[in-house]
């Protein structure tokens, strides 16, 4: 856990949430937010990036999200498998929109983005 005090460590992690064991799904999300923690402890500045798991609704009641002016949308193609789906055409595009939120949790700037 050496490095220059300061630094900006932004952690990316499809399990990011175990700062409250309701979103804790498995090893890795405690991982994550105990290193994170620890960086923020010795001086970094510490982003974790994780999804927020359809649980928008609840991250905001419990964490006073701050909802971020960054967006992304994108087209995402889709291949239906044909035999479980014969009647539908052999691509589909799928128009996403990935917005971002923001909680600062022990010194660390949680950030959760959510699909429309």
């Amino acid at each position: 856990m050496r490095g220059i005090p300061g630094t900006h460590i932004i952690a990316f992690s499809f399990e990011g949430g175990g700062s409250d064991n309701r979103l804790t799904h498995g090893g890795l999300s405690p991982l994550v937010w105990n290193l994170c923690r620890e960086y923020a402890a010795r001086g970094h500045r510490v982003s974790p990036v994780t999804p927020a798991h359809a649980r928008l609704d609840a991250l905001r009641e419990r964490f006073g999200l701050e909802e971020l002016h960054y967006r992304a949308t994108d087209t995402v193609p889709l291949v239906p498998e044909p035999k479980v789906w014969p009647r539908e055409p052999q691509r589909v595009n799928l128009r996403l929109t990935t917005g971002t939120y923001r909680t600062r949790l022990e010194g660390v700037d949680v950030h959760f983005l959510s699909g429309a």
